[in-house]
């Protein structure tokens, strides 16, 4: 499973500095200790050096089978959920099919990035599976509780990969008025209660590891404890060639804070607040630059929805779900495209995105009856021929072909076509000779 090269420098000094020391999130370089996961989420920099160290194993195995885990861990648990949601065998294998394309995204893409299509792949299809039903289940209790622990531990391996996820349970319990209100509410508390577990064991370990090295490092500086933002978004305006320099290199942005306030230090919080005022000048006085970019990316989120969202799109406007389902999916799909929109739409950045796109896609044609797919294909076969024969008869306007009586036209283009016709070729009545 490919990392990039500053994480698995990163990574190896964590499991260096774990056997070392015995302290979680502690690096070691082999001179200087130091805190891991600097400038990055810390989750997989805790957990990958405690799977090297217990099962006796390297770097690049650990990092094997922590990421590849996930991916078949969460491809098993989405498939069984997808299975207990629907019925019919053309829903099943959709859901079975789209499953196994976006993991088949995770493994080409790897690393972090992996992380929220993972969660939204375990959770999301269970979730629906007991939404849908109209009768509670004291199991939907147990879920929500280890669901919000797995959201939970995911945040903390990817910043805000559990966010869309959580947004859209939200929704949907507090919107959906198919089941009792008390059990709806008590599923929420659940997720809310397993979310806090791991979020309070993480940050337990970060003020372990803080006072670790405050202890032996005199001057020793808290890190940041979450992935810059505005480093990113400042390098994310140089999504289309531009003449303010800007490019997507981490080293852009380094060479802008060091002009601007050179003894601000690498990814502090100052450095953060000085990418931030210079993303609020641009703002300002370039808004058509912005907007440019911004619709360039929106362009680009587009095109990855019609891809992976594709006959699911049809089937919401063919047979619409109930309201509550629908405003909590496009509610976590808006949440998840702003890492394409605020920074870069390229695949493995929007991977959350693409993951519950096409959930959305699965859950609406699982909702189709065998008579609604007959009807849908029909249209769809309607369609696409009068779009073709549209074309077709744009083609023969503008290349000036003549109309013969063969060609075959929509009653439209054949009205049009008679109106054309040389006046010659009307009968007409002769007049009489003059007297």
């Amino acid at each position: 499973m490919q990392v990039s090269p500053s994480r698995y420098e990163g990574l190896t000094e964590a499991v260096r500095g774990y056997e070392t020391t015995g302290v979680p999130l502690v690096a070691y370089d082999g001179q200087t200790f130091k805190p891991s996961g600097f400038s990055d989420d810390v989750g997989m920099y805790d957990f990958i050096p405690r799977i090297a160290h217990g099962l006796g194993l390297t770097v690049e195995q650990a990092i094997d089978v922590f990421f590849i885990g996930m991916v078949l861990a969460s491809l098993a648990v989405g498939l069984l959920g997808a299975f207990r949601c629907f019925r019919s065998w053309w829903a099943k294998g959709w859901a079975a099919v789209m499953l196994v394309v976006v993991a088949f995204e995770c493994f080409d893409h790897g690393s972090v990035y992996l992380v929220p299509p993972c969660l939204a792949m375990a959770v999301v299809p269970w979730f629906v599976s007991y939404v849908k039903n109209e009768r509670f289940e004291r199991s939907f209790l147990v879920f929500g509780f280890l669901g919000g622990v797995v959201l939970g531990a995911g945040q903390f391996i990817r910043a805000q990969s559990a966010t869309p996820i959580l947004l859209f349970m939200a929704c949907a319990l507090i919107l959906d008025r198919g089941q009792s209100s008390k059990g709806r509410i008590a599923v929420l508390a659940l997720v809310v209660a397993g979310f806090l577990v791991p979020l309070t064991y993480f940050n337990v370990l970060l003020d372990r590891r803080d006072a670790w090295l405050a202890e032996r490092q005199p001057g020793y500086v808290q890190p940041l404890k979450q992935h810059p933002k505005w480093h990113s978004i400042y390098i994310g305006l140089g999504y289309l060639p531009n003449d303010l320099g800007i490019r997507y290199r981490d080293d852009i942005a380094i060479s802008k804070v060091l002009e601007l306030d050179p003894d601000s230090g690498y990814l502090t919080p100052r450095y953060e607040a000085v990418l931030r005022g210079e993303v609020a000048r641009i703002a300002r006085e370039r808004p058509g630059f912005v907007a440019r970019t911004v619709g360039a990316k929106l362009w680009a989120m587009g095109g990855h929805l019609l891809f992976f969202a594709n006959i699911g799109l049809l089937a919401a406007a063919w047979r619409p779900r109930r309201r509550s389902m629908e405003i909590a999916f496009w509610l976590a799909l808006a949440f998840s495209a702003l890492p394409g929109v605020l920074v870069m739409p390229h695949a493995k950045y929007v991977l959350g995105f693409v993951a519950l796109a096409a959930l959305y896609g699965v859950v609406e044609v699982g909702q189709l009856t065998a008579a609604d797919l007959r009807q849908l294909a029909i249209r769809s076969g309607v369609l696409m021929r009068q779009v073709g024969e549209a074309i077709e008869g744009r083609a023969r306007m503008a290349g000036g072909a003549p109309v013969t009586g063969d060609t075959k036209l929509s009653a439209s283009g054949s009205e049009r076509d008679r109106d054309l016709e040389p006046r010659s070729r009307v009968k007409t009545a002769r007049r009489p000779p003059a007297a």
